[in-house]
């Protein structure tokens, strides 16, 4: 079974394939890498993982989240203040980028975005 995601406008967000050998998984696969991409892809920048409970991350390996995609959906979480600040992080250090996780290396700025979002989102 293939199956392209897209959203308003046409734009491509996934590409998604499941076939007998791999009965039960689903795998997505996303064009590009991140040397000629300028860094890190990650927050919705080439994709982003959705957890098991729905959670908006911008990847496997940086599981934080302030979205779900069950309340704000798969534009809503795209659109997420956090996601824009996590791609703010991957584009200040994307020069620096020589392989490896950005988001890992910049644990600490991704962990205040989170704060800083989670504080904004729950004055409200």
């Amino acid at each position: 079974m293939d199956l392209a995601a897209y959203l308003d406008g046409g734009v491509r967000i996934a590409t998604m394939h499941a076939d007998d050998a791999y009965r039960g998984t689903m795998m997505v696969a996303f064009p590009g890498s991140e040397e000629f991409m300028g860094g890190c892809l990650a927050a919705g920048r080439g994709f982003f993982h959705i957890a098991q409970d729905g959670a908006a991350e911008p990847c496997p390996f940086s599981p934080f989240s302030v979205a779900n995609v069950r309340d704000v959906g798969l534009k809503g979480a795209l659109r997420s203040s956090f996601f824009d600040r996590v791609q703010a992080i991957e584009g200040a250090h994307a020069s620096e980028h020589t392989g490896g996780c950005t988001l890992f290396l910049h644990e600490e700025e991704v962990r205040q975005a989170l704060a800083d979002v989670a504080r904004v989102t729950h004055s409200c």
